[in-house]
């Protein structure tokens, strides 16, 4: 889920760089061949209109002489105030960084994922096993290797080093572990094994059809991908429950979001130009599965408005934003303007920088 309209904007994007688990994607979808357009990144600046909220990111791409992804990086800072909380004004800093290494083969050999997440406050107070703190900092690396037979990837092990540092408590680094199993059948991806750091163990099995199923070992985190519907479900049990559907472009047109009593939905509209996530390398060497970096975006298209309803205790609330944009002679976006037409005074502005793109 990578657009959200303008009620969850910044939430989602906060969710989007501390949800950084999930680094394969089951989507097995075609991609597109290497483009003469390299897309190296991003500058975006957000502005909620009272001043009480403020988000400035960035994207940086670097692929190597062949294309292949080498670098890929994605920051934000974020600020707001927050005078009805204890925490009073606070300001954040995330940055994800991958680093991919490949064989003499070209085949992908480890690939290291660098996030720093830091946090500021005004007013001291306790979070979780955090203590109480101003100031804190959390930088997790982890490198996963692979293994491959016959040109195929058969494992990957993860180790995984995360560093708290906080403001008056003393430093903790605590280290873990992950591990991902592919099988085969007659040559085509059968099925999945995924340890996690905390000892889950997630199932994915593949069909003929190009769907799927993957589950963790209670049932209680569950995702099913049909592609006649082009429909994905996530069900979060007893939390919530998440409903996908794709157009044939890949681009997310529906979302509906199920909490205890709770409905959120979301629609979607594109223009049929090229979305420039879609020149980011996220197809490797002997690897059945796209590998996703700092794609924030699923399909092949540029989103061009959100309408979103919320139904919160019976209570509806209704969102717009629309997009508009500036291309190149190529197709791409030079420049976006996102505005909230039910949300006075909301302006995100994005410009997209390229190499060898008229």
């Amino acid at each position: 889920m990578q657009h959200y309209s303008f009620r969850s904007i910044f939430k989602w994007t906060i969710i989007f760089l501390f949800n950084t688990s999930t680094f394969f994607s089951c989507t097995t979808e075609d991609h597109p061949e290497a483009a003469a357009c390299r897309y190296t990144g991003f500058q975006r600046t957000e502005n909620n209109g009272d001043g009480s909220a403020k988000q400035q990111s960035y994207k940086s791409v670097k692929l190597d002489e062949e294309g292949k992804l080498a670098e890929a990086e994605y920051g934000i800072t974020y600020t707001f105030s927050d005078n009805n909380s204890q925490a009073g004004d606070v300001s954040s800093g995330n940055v994800q960084k991958y680093v991919m290494n490949y064989d003499g083969d070209d085949f992908l050999k480890t690939a290291t994922h660098t996030a720093f997440q830091s946090n500021k406050n005004k007013r001291r107070f306790s979070r979780g096993d955090f203590g109480p703190y101003y100031e804190i900092s959390v930088e997790t690396v982890s490198t996963t290797s692979f293994v491959y037979e016959a040109g195929k990837v058969v494992s990957s092990s993860t180790k995984i080093v995360e560093t708290l540092i906080g403001d008056k408590v003393n430093k903790k680094v605590t280290e873990s572990e992950s591990s991902k199993v592919w099988k085969y059948s007659g040559g085509t991806l059968a099925s999945t094994i995924e340890t996690t750091s905390s000892g889950g163990v997630y199932t994915t099995a593949f069909a003929a059809d190009g769907g799927y199923t993957r589950s963790n070992a209670t049932g209680s985190d569950v995702t099913i991908y049909d592609p006649v519907s082009r429909t994905r479900t996530i069900k979060l049990i007893p939390f919530a429950e998440y409903t996908i559907v794709s157009d044939a472009n890949g681009n997310e047109v529906f979302v509906r979001t199920v909490n205890a009593s709770n409905v959120y939905t979301d629609t979607f509209k594109y223009d049929q130009q090229k979305n420039p996530d879609w020149l980011i390398p996220k197809d490797f060497k002997g690897i059945p599965e796209p590998i996703i970096t700092i794609q924030t975006s699923a399909g092949q298209n540029n989103l061009q408005e959100i309408n979103s309803v919320s139904t919160i205790g019976g209570s509806e609330q209704r969102y717009n934003t629309k997009v508009s944009y500036t291309f190149n002679s190529s197709g791409y976006p030079t420049g976006d303007t996102w505005q909230s037409l039910s949300s006075s005074g909301f302006v995100r502005t994005t410009s997209y920088m390229y190499e060898n793109c008229p």
